[in-house]
């Protein structure tokens, strides 16, 4: 059993790929789709639940792209688990693998899947269209080409509402404004209007003979009241008040969405902290183990020195080993290399694919006798060619958690006790 990044796997034997009539597996597609596959139509919690019924152990603190990139691996080289990642697929997404076996022709399936893209619809019909049996490469590289750029385009939308929800709000405090003077100026016609009512009134009840003045001032009142500003003033309130209820509807919308982003990125602030402090203790352990390693280095140089490292390191003796380490960082290769010739080995170094890409990669692996991958430090497909290398010539492989040291002295002790 090993550790990849907080989650514990089950040694079993890779699942070989087989010939399909019909609809292909997950197994079966290429590995640039397993990532796209499980991180479009699964969620976290269904990968977690499928790794529970597989005897998969997940630590409790383990990220969300350490669980994911763990179950992608999985599902080239754990027969159990890519079954259980298959039927999870199948069962989810059932109605969408029933419609599409409806298609019998290639320009009806991309068809079906421009139809569904559009409008929105994509998990599901990403699946039935990967494995549907008329799926030859053009139809994948459209389909996965078309995933792949939605989620470019999802970061680009929350962007562009963020921005909206600020130009709106703008708008929403020049519109209250505005609404204010139009309401403060409504009010005081209509105070004083009530203010001539009210002083008539008076006169009335005191002066009876002023009735006739009276009604020929609420006449006059009336005629104002029906002048074109107070009609122009009204509709114009009227106006601002939809518009402000329109608005304020949006603001609601905007506001909704902007929690939703707080509640996110509050998520990834925490995540980010938790790994910044496991970064800080990794950095801290290998600035130490370094600094150990130099000075054992600086010692044995020395004559008086040299009997005491021997001493020190009997317990790693490869027997003449070569290790190929592909990936990790420059600047510890010379140590590294060190120490195995110190071990009585010979270490070969390849950075993951920057220097001679395959062609390189494939001659140095074919001189070697174990292949260590950093799996903290190289890319997915440089480690996958190691492992599949290492599988088909019945050599060693041995993943390490980490580029530092401690996980490299570890590799070469489990290296030396299977000597």
């Amino acid at each position: 059993m090993c550790d990849r990044h907080g989650v514990r796997l089950p040694s079993t034997p890779p699942l070989a790929p087989a010939p399909s009539t019909g609809r292909r597996k997950l197994w079966e597609l290429a590995e640039f789709c397993h990532c796209a596959v499980l991180g479009t139509c699964l969620t976290i919690r269904e990968l977690q639940k499928i790794g529970q019924r597989g005897g998969i152990r997940i630590n409790k603190g383990a990220s969300d792209y350490a669980i994911h990139g763990t179950f992608v691996s999985m599902v080239s080289d754990r027969p159990k688990i890519a079954k259980l990642l298959n039927k999870a697929l199948d069962r989810k997404y059932r109605s969408d693998v029933d419609e599409a076996k409806r298609v019998k022709s290639k320009e009806g399936l991309l068809e079906y899947w421009g139809t569904k893209y559009k409008s929105g619809d994509v998990p599901g019909p990403f699946w039935a269209a990967l494995t549907h049996p008329l799926a030859d490469d053009e139809v994948k590289q459209v389909v996965y080409g078309d995933v792949h750029m939605l989620s470019h385009m999802v970061g680009a939308a929350n962007r562009a509402d963020l921005k909206r929800l600020a130009d709106l709000e703008d708008a929403n405090r020049s519109v209250m404004v505005e609404l204010e003077e139009e309401r403060l100026r409504s009010r005081q016609i209509v105070e004083q209007r009530n203010a001539v009512i009210a002083e008539l009134r008076t006169e009335l009840s005191d002066m009876p003979s002023l009735r006739g003045r009276i009604i020929a001032l609420e006449s006059q009142l009336s005629q104002y009241e029906s002048e074109t500003l107070v009609q122009d003033l009204t509709r114009n309130v009227e106006r601002l008040e939809d518009e402000v209820a329109r608005l304020q509807a949006s603001h609601r919308d905007m506001e909704t969405r902007t929690e939703e982003l707080i509640v996110s990125n509050q998520a990834l602030a925490t995540e980010k902290i938790d790994l910044q402090k496991q970064l800080e203790v990794t950095n801290r352990e290998a600035d130490h183990l370094e600094a150990l390693l130099g000075d054992e280095l600086t010692s044995a140089s020395m004559p008086e020195g040299r009997n005491a490292s021997v001493d020190k390191d009997t317990d790693i003796n490869l027997t003449g080993t070569t290790v190929i380490y592909v990936g990790g960082r420059s600047s510890q290769i010379r140590h590294f290399r060190e120490l195995v010739e110190r071990a009585n080995g010979c270490l070969l170094h390849h950075d993951g694919g920057l220097e001679g890409g395959d062609t390189r990669l494939q001659q140095m692996l074919s001189r070697g006798d174990v292949v260590m991958c950093p799996l903290d430090c190289i890319s997915h497909s440089a480690c996958n060619r190691a492992k599949t290398y290492c599988k088909r010539a019945g050599k060693c492989f041995m993943p390490l958690r980490t580029s530092g040291l401690s996980s490299f002295v570890s590799g070469l002790q489990d290296v030396a006790k299977a000597n």
